[in-house]
């Protein structure tokens, strides 16, 4: 008789670690919380208020804070329309925005910061060449929760 030589699976306690690895490396080093925010990662089931944090940890400029707190997404898509605001500076500061709370809360669930940026540069020069938007949301971004199976009715 020969012995189990089999691997166990992870516990999902190694899986969801590793994932928040994986997670965390896709956000770029100069995005990274500064280490004095880490007490606020510390519990996953804190109840400690966050919302101060994009304000003061210096990821975001002072312009990408204008861009993702005083803008609503149709005064956002206004602002682009008319150049105000080009999709690579308003893309960036809600990928920036959206890394930063991932790290505080662990919101989403997977990111595509590389992605946004690229289809951001192709909405700018489209706009510049054809010199009209691709449709009403240029450039605003957005975020999809996908269910990967159809829910039962209620």
């Amino acid at each position: 008789m020969s012995a189990d030589t089999t691997t166990p699976s992870p516990s999902w306690k190694e899986k969801t670690a590793d994932y928040r690895v994986s997670a965390l490396a896709k956000i770029p080093e100069a995005w990274r919380l500064p280490e004095k925010y880490s007490h606020l990662l510390a519990d996953p089931t804190s109840s400690k208020s966050v919302l101060h944090v994009p304000g003061e940890c210096e990821i975001l400029t002072p312009a990408e804070l204008k861009i993702t707190e005083e803008y609503t997404a149709i005064s956002l898509a206004a602002a682009l329309a008319k150049r105000e605001l080009n999709a690579v500076d308003v893309t960036t500061a809600f990928c920036k925005r959206a890394a930063v709370a991932q790290q505080l809360t662990n919101c989403l669930t997977e990111t595509m910061f590389d992605i946004a940026a690229e289809r951001a540069k192709w909405l700018d020069g489209y706009l510049e060449k054809e010199g009209k938007v691709v449709g009403p949301l240029h450039g605003v971004p957005i975020s999809l929760k996908v269910c990967q199976k159809p829910l039962s009715p209620i």
